[in-house]
């Protein structure tokens, strides 16, 4: 029989009803399954939860890595510094460096700047001065020494700090490599920035085999830290983040976890918690403790309990309130990942940029370069490199100062910025030299782009200190032409240009159009 629909209250009835009585039901299916799945589900976000403090931690000492890294480069060009050291003059080294370590602490949380000398000798502690003349033997000193080039990891120091150091080597003008500057930052800033971050707490403990009581003790007094031995049986806490207390995790289930790498959990008061170890390296790839990740999974088990309730009791509900709810959840858990999604893509621009002046680092520049190459490669086309220097910056730095020689940099890379092409990408190489990627331009293209350049930054008032300074650019130009082309060779092209321009009086473009 066919029922006939006359009014509204019909079609509700027809249309409402049996979707009112199927949600019900799905929605007790689901429910149940939520339940028995919970546990389950809360174990996977922790899983997701601890590789993305993992990642996040590795973030964050890639970056300061790279940050100190190149802090250490300026450093290793002041002429002041290495004047000092090379003379072995203590107190004229610790005037100049002083108020360098003052800035580093205050902008960049350095909690270590060290001189070396060649022979491994600590010359100069800038944050401890009294203590030299001791022999350095990190592996991150004996990588620099080995290698001569930049080293950098975690170390466990001697006073049972866990300190993240990088070591330049340092080379003077004529090729001699005259000692070692190393900067440091404790990791307990980091893990700081962690548990702000993310709201995991992170303890490091270290085997008390790698660790003397007494140098510990003092270590952890120096740092105004709890100095208690005989906390755990087997380690010691390096590392824990002030925040980390506002947790009020119970020291046993600590202790459990130091004992096994099962993950451990506790119900405190109203909270659960969960801990998860990981293996803790140093630079050599050595383990010499565990981190501990403990987590408050109470939110996570609160929201699980309110949304089998709210799907349960969703069946009284008919349709229209159903599709509201749903709209409302779906809305916010929206909007959150959009913003999670805005926060990591800010992340990944910032860690792609150069502090100073926020253009390309040289490790993102190459990766452009190398793809810009193998697009020409498949479509046959052109593509320009210009690499720009600035002519007698040293004088800059030398008359003003690096920070008038900072703003200098600065303003020749917002000029450089303003006058290449929306589809150019501008690069900071290193020091003072910038290189400008521009993909399907030709030799005519490119030499208009870099007349720009040069011409922009040669009329430009550059005022520094209240004096106006004229500032100029030498250019070099290579064109790569299809797949004949090699990333070493258009750079090479580009740089001898670059050298032509520089020893043919600067303030001038050359071009070797082929590579």
């Amino acid at each position: 029989m066919v029922t006939k629909l006359n009014s509204l209250a019909d079609y509700k009835r027809a249309l409402l009803l049996p979707l009112a009585a199927g949600l019900l039901t799905l929605l007790l299916v689901v429910g149940v399954a939520e339940f028995l799945r919970e546990r389950g589900a809360i174990d996977e976000q922790r899983a997701i939860a601890v590789e993305g403090v993992k990642s996040a931690l590795k973030l964050a000492i890639d970056r300061d890595s790279d940050k100190l890294s190149g802090l250490l480069e300026l450093l290793t060009r002041n002429a002041d510094l290495q004047q000092a050291f090379v003379r072995r003059d203590f107190d004229e080294l610790l005037a100049v460096a002083q108020p360098y370590y003052t800035v580093l602490r205050a902008r960049h949380n350095i909690t270590h700047f060290y001189f070396i000398a060649p022979d491994r000798r600590m010359f100069l502690r800038v944050q401890a001065p009294e203590r030299r003349g001791d022999e350095i033997n990190r592996y991150t000193l004996g990588e620099a020494e080995r290698t001569g080039k930049p080293s950098a990891g975690l170390e466990l120091g001697p006073m049972g700090i866990f300190t993240l150091r990088v070591v330049h080597p340092w080379i003077d003008a004529t090729g001699q490599r005259i000692g070692y500057i190393e900067l440091g930052i404790e990791i307990d800033r980091t893990l700081e920035q962690l548990h702000s971050l993310t709201g995991v707490s992170l303890y490091s403990l270290v085997e008390k085999k790698y660790v003397q009581r007494e140098r510990w003790e003092a270590g952890m007094r120096m740092i105004g830290r709890n100095h208690d031995w005989d906390r755990f049986p087997d380690h010691v806490v390096v590392g824990r983040p002030e925040g980390s207390d506002r947790t009020n995790v119970p020291h046993s289930l600590l202790l459990e976890a130091t004992s096994s790498a099962d993950v451990k959990r506790a119900r405190v008061a109203a909270r659960s918690l969960v801990v998860e170890t990981t293996p803790l390296t140093d630079a050599s790839g050595r383990s010499v403790g565990r981190m501990l990740l403990v987590m408050d999974v109470s939110a996570s088990e609160g929201r699980y309990g309110r949304a089998i309730a709210l799907l349960v009791g969703a069946g009284l509900l008919i349709g229209l309130g159903t599709l509201l709810i749903a709209d409302r959840v779906i809305t916010h858990v929206y909007l959150r990942l959009n913003e999670t999604r805005q926060e990591r893509d800010d992340y990944l621009e910032r860690a792609e940029r150069d502090a100073l002046t926020s253009l390309l680092r040289q490790d993102v520049f190459m990766q452009a370069l190398n793809k810009e190459l193998h697009r020409i490669r498949h479509d046959d086309s052109t593509s320009g490199l210009l690499m720009i220097d600035i002519d007698f910056f040293k004088r800059v730095n030398d008359t003003y100062g690096h920070r008038s020689g900072d703003h200098v940099l600065q303003s020749v890379a917002h000029l450089i910025r303003d006058c290449v092409r929306p589809q150019d990408l501008v690069a900071r190489y290193g020091g003072e030299e910038f290189t400008v990627i521009l993909p399907g331009a030709g030799h005519d293209t490119a030499w208009a782009v870099a007349e720009r350049i040069r011409s922009s930054v040669e009329q430009f008032p550059f005022l520094v200190d209240g004096t106006t300074l004229k500032i100029t650019l030498s250019i070099g130009i290579s064109i790569a032409h299809g797949g004949g082309t090699t990333t070493e060779a258009l750079i090479r092209t580009a740089d001898r240009a670059l050298y032509d321009a520089k020893n043919s009086g600067r303030n001038r473009i050359i071009s070797h159009a082929r590579s």
